[in-house]
């Protein structure tokens, strides 16, 4: 809602490493390890995730303004960020889980292959 309100590309890390998942990739491989252990890890590692953000943009700069979400968590991830990108505003929102989970059901599959992103779990809360 936001990034199409300002006219910003929208981009989850969330969904970056579904992405990866469920393409079977080196990094999907160790993300779906990580995302299942017991217990949960509270953040990936940014080696993890920082090159997936670095191969989105392969060299281009990213646009003048992005919506980006699920990065930064921490200091490392918001130094990898400065680096890369030129930031000259953020905005932090910290969105109740339950709508978090129900904006990520709206999202239903990768634009190059179709796969679904998301379980049958994952449905509003509204029906």
């Amino acid at each position: 809602l936001l990034a199409s309100k300002i006219g910003a590309p929208h981009v989850s890390t969330r969904r970056l490493l579904d992405l990866e998942i469920r393409h079977g990739t080196a990094v999907g491989m160790q993300a779906s390890r990580a995302l299942s252990a017991e217990p949960p890890p509270g953040l990936l590692p940014i080696s993890m995730v920082a090159p997936l953000l670095d191969q989105l943009w392969q060299g281009h700069p990213p646009p003048p303004r992005v919506v980006l979400t699920g990065y930064p968590r921490d200091e490392e991830q918001w130094m990898h960020l400065k680096r890369h990108v030129p930031i000259d505003r953020i905005l932090h929102i910290r969105a109740d889980p339950a709508f978090a989970r129900a904006s990520a059901a709206q999202r239903h599959e990768c634009p190059s292959c179709g796969a679904g992103l998301y379980g049958e779990d994952l449905t509003l809360d509204d029906g």
